[in-house]
């Protein structure tokens, strides 16, 4: 597993972007274990290194969202 700003990478040709983690856990109210419920190729430390992520870095994390709003 390699963590970039991009997202998780768990094998050559799979990327799970750290804002699709974010957005399931903080808008769609799912807990760690849910979310590698709907992302398999994720394992609990992937999501809680995702989420690690965000909190380091939370203005970075928004300024993403905001320019992806409607």
């Amino acid at each position: 597993m390699a963590l970039t700003p991009v997202g998780i990478t768990t094998g050559p040709e799979t990327r799970t972007r750290v804002l699709d983690i974010v957005i399931a856990f903080e808008h769609g109210d799912l807990s760690p274990d849910e979310i590698v419920d709907c992302y398999p190729q994720l394992d609990l430390g992937d999501v809680h290194s995702a989420l690690s992520y965000h909190y380091k870095n939370v203005e970075e994390i928004k300024e993403t969202l905001r320019k992806k709003a409607p």
